[in-house]
């Protein structure tokens, strides 16, 4: 039986799981983001700030946060 090591496929601190964490932290992000904005369109929220670029701008800096960290 073989030893997992640090760089196995299946290890805790593999490459493949910290994209899937981004992956899964993104797609968090952005079904909260949409429902505050979903909220605010159907009246249940009532602000005067316009929640739809946020979302987008927020949206693009998750994009781009992978990139920048390097």
């Amino acid at each position: 039986m073989a030893k997992l090591g640090k760089e196995s496929k299946g290890s805790f601190a593999s490459p493949e799981n910290e994209r899937r964490k981004e992956g899964v932290l993104h797609g968090v992000l952005v079904c909260a983001l949409g429902s505050i904005w979903l909220a605010q369109e159907i009246g249940a929220i009532k602000t005067d700030v316009p929640i739809g670029p946020i979302i987008i701008i927020v949206m693009g800096f998750l994009m781009m946060l992978p990139f920048l960290r390097k």
